[in-house]
């Protein structure tokens, strides 16, 4: 009996995540948590990219050609920046959490959700087997 996802090695007695190691039998519980990263520090790159895009427009609008070009191309890398951080907190991790006599161990995270719980069943699976 035994499992293999990448570097991730379940079989009789041992689940092996990377370098990490945890014995079958001291493994009490085994979660599934879910956390949003990121926050929103988007929101002040957007609102710094809104203000030089505005001052580029004003300064268009008043006859004023001297960095304008400049002025629009920091707008673009603030918003382009805002865009990018905004995906980012949007992103959901879903964490593998192993409950153990010493404590709970983080014991892998993916953007997968599937493949989590698939590996929650797999251990599940294994430590009902040890009996």
């Amino acid at each position: 009996m035994g499992q293999q996802t990448g570097d991730i090695i379940i079989d009789e007695h041992f689940a092996r995540f990377g370098s990490k190691s945890y014995a079958l039998d001291k493994i009490n519980t085994v979660d599934v948590r879910a956390h949003r990263t990121g926050g929103f520090m988007w929101v002040l790159w957007a609102i710094f990219g809104v203000l030089f895009a505005l001052a580029a427009l004003g300064n268009l609008a008043n006859g004023m050609s001297g960095g304008i070009l400049l002025s629009f191309a920091i707008a673009a890398l603030f918003i382009f920046i805002a865009w990018r951080g905004r995906q980012k907190a949007n992103t959901i991790w879903h964490q593998l959490i192993l409950a153990t006599s010493n404590g709970d161990a983080q014991a892998m995270q993916s953007t997968d959700h599937d493949e989590v719980l698939q590996l929650r069943a797999a251990l599940e699976k294994a430590i009902a087997a040890r009996g």
